[in-house]
């Protein structure tokens, strides 16, 4: 009973990566996005060391973040503060 589960939901996850593969790809090939009178740069709002995942934004507006082995809370201000003492595999 559990084979053809495991058949379906790799028949499922086969067929989503396939369509959503086909999503940027045209017949013609050419690029048809607007031009930009200039190009976009990212400007540091705050700078927090080996950043690896953030989260999305809390009811209040906070933004979790994982880096360097630890937890930070980045708050709307820009204030970083570390949550909790442990480090992270150890």
């Amino acid at each position: 009973m559990r084979r053809p589960l495991i058949l379906s939901a790799a028949l499922t996850v086969a067929s989503l990566s396939t369509g959503l593969a086909a999503c940027g790809s045209s017949a013609s090939q050419r690029i048809t996005a607007v031009s930009a009178t200039s190009r976009a740069r990212w400007k540091p709002a705050v700078r927090i060391r080996r950043v690896l995942d953030l989260s999305e934004p809390r009811g209040d507006g906070a933004i979790v973040v994982a880096a360097d082995k630890r937890l930070e809370l980045v708050s709307p201000s820009g204030s970083v503060q570390r949550l909790g003492q442990e480090r992270a595999g150890t």
